[in-house]
């Protein structure tokens, strides 16, 4: 049950931080002319604030946090997680790689070798794909349990990471 409250208090906190700052963000665009105009490759008919991203990335932190903390006092076992550190700070720079394209314009190019660079990152600190289980109990098949060795377990991490990015 207390799962279930921590769960449900961190969707209304992601949904509350968001929506209070969506229009704070989209203000300071405003302000600063931080719009993406319309073009003939573009289907918006008016500029919207290119910046709008920073109201998600914030309200996921935040709330990335809070569920770290409110989980560890209910439970009450404090621990450092390094994998939740390593992904926040990948997504951090995920977004940051697209902050950058929507105010600079990056070439594909060079997003997409960052992309895979930070991938790589995380990767190596160790959140990677090391095994594919098939449960193909249903079928009346034997499941099917895949141990990946180091290139097809980075090769495949790389591709599904970079490709969930781009998605």
């Amino acid at each position: 049950m207390q799962l279930i409250i921590i769960i449900l208090f961190n969707l209304l906190l992601s949904f509350t931080v968001t929506y209070f700052l969506v229009p704070i963000v989209n203000k300071l665009g405003s302000i600063y002319s931080l719009l993406d105009q319309p073009n003939k490759r573009k289907q918006k008919e008016k500029p919207i604030v290119r910046i709008g991203g920073v109201s998600m990335i914030l309200g996921f932190i935040f709330t990335s946090f809070s569920n770290y903390i409110l989980t560890s006092v209910i439970f009450q076992q404090f621990f450092f997680n390094s994998y939740l550190l390593i992904f926040l700070i990948g997504s951090f720079l995920f977004f940051l790689i697209g902050l950058l394209d929507d105010l600079f314009t990056i070439s594909p190019l060079k997003r997409l070798i960052s992309q895979i660079l930070i991938a790589l990152w995380v990767i190596h600190q160790g959140i990677k794909i090391d095994n594919i289980f098939l449960d193909l109990s249903w079928l009346g098949i034997n499941n099917l349990n895949l141990e990946l060795n180091l290139f097809f377990s980075y090769t495949l991490s790389l591709l599904w990471i970079v490709g969930l990015v781009n998605a």
